[in-house]
Parts: C-alpha cells; sequence; structure tokens
C-alpha cells in the first residue's frame, strides 16, 4: 500500500497567518477525510500520491532507531535521570529542547526500557 501525503490548503484569508498543512494517510480518501474532520482548511485538498521513502531509507530509519533504543536502554540500566537521558539525546541526536521529541519520546522511553 502507498502512503499519500497532500499538501492541504488552508482558508485563503487566514493563509498568512497559517501555512499549508501537510498530511500523510494510506490513501486519498484518507486525506480527504482529514480535511473534513480540521476546521479552518478549505475544501480543496491537492493530493500527491508517490513513495514516502525507498527500502535504502527504511533501512537507515530502522537502523538509526535501534541505535537510539540502545544507547536509552543502557543509559536507564545505568541509573541516569530523566534529565540526563535528555541531555544525551540533544548532544548526540540533535533533538531540540522543548521539542515534541523530548517532551513525549523520553519520558516514553523511560517507562517502556526500565
Amino acid at each position: 500500500m502507498a502512503l499519500v501525503t497532500a499538501l492541504v490548503e488552508r482558508d485563503p484569508v487566514a493563509r498568512r497567518r497559517q501555512p499549508a498543512a501537510e498530511v500523510t494517510c494510506a490513501d486519498s480518501k484518507g486525506v480527504e477525510q482529514a480535511a473534513k474532520d480540521n476546521p479552518g482548511l478549505a475544501a480543496g485538498v491537492n493530493v500527491r500520491a508517490g513513495k514516502v521513502t525507498n527500502k535504502a531509507g527504511l533501512v537507515a530509519y530502522r537502523d538509526n532507531v535501534e541505535k537510539l533504543r540502545n544507547r536509552v536502554s543502557g543509559l536507564i540500566h545505568e541509573g541516569k535521570s530523566q534529565d540526563e537521558v535528555g541531555k544525551v539525546v540533544m548532544a548526540e541526536y540533535g533533538w531540540a529542547p522543548g521539542s515534541l521529541n523530548m517532551q513525549w519520546s523520553v519520558p516514553g522511553m523511560m517507562r517502556e526500557l526500565k
């Protein structure tokens, strides 16, 4: 199954304040539904179908996630705190302070990898 990415135009009047949103779904019907479900999006949806990545890209992503998981798991088993783990992923993986990765992923990994 190919994923579909759509650039969803926001209300033309509000366009200057809110840029277009990109929505990725399994098919074009899912993108159209996402546009309907999100108030403030214009009725028109520009759908671009195509590959999101190739096999090499997927393997590289999987390998990076595995390295991250192993690194964080090791830190947790060394008894590091969430703040200490956060500093490591910011330094080694380039995660930004206050980003969604730091707010959601670090606490989730701390719980899951104990």
